[in-house]
């Protein structure tokens, strides 16, 4: 019995010097790692517009978000919610809606387009911008949370240019005028 013992604290002692002898050859290479799959929610946003003329021959926009969120990642995102806000300039961010217990696989998306409606409508004749915002709240862990949210404002002069002129210089038809 003395000998099994004997032996196996020999063994034990050559293994850690075995160890010990090694371990500064395998310094020099990169320590293999687990790597953790993770949910990546990311959202797209564009504004879609519907123009009309106002019955005082003004060209007026309805506005509403188009957006797209995406799961980036390797891993399922469960039970997120999303939140849409709108403000006008100057104004705080305020609450229009959102939905919750949303699940996303990896590489599928969510999508949301709403129809141009003719109130809230922005008209040439009004100096504020209007701005949405929309963000995707995954409470858990995610490989990337800086691009959970995105903001659109409108106008954008460089997409519509004939903003810039405030009246339209011929009476609108009446299918143009929004309805009361």
């Amino acid at each position: 019995m003395k000998k099994s013992k004997k032996s196996q604290l020999l063994a034990l002692f050559i293994m850690c010097a075995c160890f010990l002898c090694v371990q500064p050859l395998l310094a020099g290479q990169p320590r293999p790692t687990a790597t953790l799959l993770l949910p990546d929610l990311a959202v797209k946003l564009k504004l879609v517009t519907k123009k009309f003329v106002s019955g005082k021959g003004v060209h007026c926009f309805s506005v509403r978000p188009e957006y797209t969120i995406t799961n980036k990642g390797q891993a399922t995102a469960r039970n997120f919610e999303i939140k849409e806000y709108w403000k006008t300039q100057g104004r705080p961010w305020e609450y229009m809606g959102g939905s919750s217990h949303h699940t996303l696989a990896p590489g599928k998306s969510y999508r949301q387009s709403p129809s141009p409606i003719y109130e809230n409508a922005w008209c040439a004749d009004k100096k504020d911008k209007v701005a949405f915002r929309i963000t995707a709240i995954y409470s858990g862990r995610e490989k990337n949370k800086r691009n959970n949210t995105a903001v659109a404002y409108f106008p954008d002069f460089t997409a519509h240019p004939e903003i810039l002129k405030k009246k339209v210089g011929t009476k609108p038809a009446a299918s143009e005028v929004s309805p009361k």
